[in-house]
């Protein structure tokens, strides 16, 4: 049996029963270990792969405001939005969760509208005015009416989709302040919470729609 190749690098052992085993016949053959650093990286992947190396790009100021506060940063063009908040800024309380546009648990309001932030570059938030859950809250902490809905009803269990979906239902009543409780579960369907079955987040919605609109 032939030595080998994981990447380029000889098994640490193999077991060769084969009449070619020079060492001695139905006895295992230790192969070499990689010489680590002396086995070369080309050596390790295949010769025919494309050189993943790429330079270095020059990071770019990003400049917004974030919950009534102006702030700025360099960071690569690449960074998202989510990541900005939440290492740049250290406003932990968006969350991620999917990745991928999906699940909700990133959003935030931009510009007035509710924005998944896993889905878009910090770049293109130069100049935007972006509110994240803790900027929900008034300055002496009294709770947003969405806010203080949720904790009155429930609307949570492990918390987690929490933030991003008060902050789209924030964005549902400002554009639907009449919705009905149909208009609701279909407005809120970019969210997804995998504890609650969505009921209580229903009604901490019509909970906060009533005392919004006293």
């Amino acid at each position: 049996m032939g030595a080998g190749l994981v990447g380029g690098c000889s098994l640490r052992a193999r077991v060769s029963h084969s009449e070619n085993n020079q060492d001695a016949p139905g006895k295992a053959r230790v192969l070499p270990r990689c010489a680590g650093a002396a086995c070369s990286k080309n050596d390790r992947f295949p010769r025919n792969s494309t050189n993943l190396t790429m330079k270095e790009t020059p990071a770019m100021k990003v400049e917004l405001k974030v919950n009534g506060k102006a702030v700025s940063a360099d960071v690569p063009p690449n960074t998202l939005l989510v990541q900005f908040i939440r290492e740049h800024l250290r406003l932990t309380g968006t969350h991620v969760g999917c990745d991928t546009a999906q699940c909700g648990a990133c959003t935030v309001i931009a510009n007035g509208s509710a924005i998944k932030s896993c889905n878009v570059l910090a770049a293109q938030m130069q100049g935007a005015e972006v509110t994240t859950i803790e900027g929900l809250a008034a300055a002496d902490g009294t709770l947003h009416p969405m806010q203080a809905a949720f904790k009155e009803c429930h609307g949570l269990q492990c918390g987690y989709c929490t933030p991003g979906m008060v902050m789209s239902s924030v964005d549902l009543l400002a554009r639907h302040p009449q919705a009905s409780e149909a208009e609701i579960r279909a407005l809120l369907d970019g969210n997804l919470c995998r504890c609650t079955g969505y009921q209580n987040i229903v009604k901490a919605v019509q909970t906060a729609q009533k005392t919004m609109a006293a």
